[in-house]
């Protein structure tokens, strides 16, 4: 990603389940623009924005660059309900970082994160997120950035996933889907929303 050229870019960062994103209030029933006034919209992200997983639909670009965006990821649902308004540039990829947008090539696919500690990447991610905005704005002072974060795929009340059922996340315990919807996706959520507002 050398050249820039966007009016808006669309940034979701690595997860694992896909969902529709909202759409913001002034585009909602809005009539497809004139060709010369359709902005230019980057979608960034990793494998949650690419919709790297059979549930997403299928991969669809050929030839395959490895990145495994599938045709129900939501840049490219947003791309088929609004596609009059944006001209799409998908450049999401499974398994990039916030580095592959501000100094490293992504290489397909890549591979699962090793474990982490919480606390420590979230800081880590807060202060990188921070870094991935600043270049971008540089590459592109009048661009428009919405960052998108996670839906709510685990439910409030954990206790409504029976455990082994393959439908409701598996062998995953009651309490580590709390932990994970509370410390993981809700802190996640709030970090990429202290960077934006800042």
């Amino acid at each position: 990603m050398t050249h820039f050229r966007t009016r808006l870019a669309l940034l979701g960062t690595a997860a694992v389940l896909t969902a529709g994103a909202a759409v913001p209030a002034q585009f909602a029933g809005a009539q497809p623009a004139a060709a010369a006034d359709r902005k230019q919209w980057v979608a960034l992200g990793g494998s949650y924005t690419a919709g790297v997983i059979r549930a997403a639909g299928n991969t669809f670009e050929v030839p395959r660059d490895g990145c495994e965006r599938t045709d129900r990821a939501y840049p490219q649902v947003i791309d088929r309900d609004l596609g009059g308004l944006f001209e799409l540039t998908n450049v999401s990829c499974g398994a990039a970082t916030i580095d592959n947008v501000t100094d490293t090539p992504q290489h397909p696919i890549g591979r699962h994160q090793p474990p982490l500690s919480v606390p420590n990447r979230l800081k880590t991610m807060r202060h990188d997120y921070d870094r991935m905005l600043a270049a971008l704005h540089q590459r592109d002072p009048h661009a428009k950035i919405l960052a998108v974060g996670y839906p709510t795929v685990i439910p409030r009340d954990a206790a409504t996933c029976s455990f082994g059922d393959l439908t409701r996340f598996g062998t995953i315990t009651q309490g580590d889907l709390a932990w994970l919807r509370q410390g993981v996706l809700e802190s996640l959520n709030k970090a990429i929303d202290d960077s934006t507002g800042t």
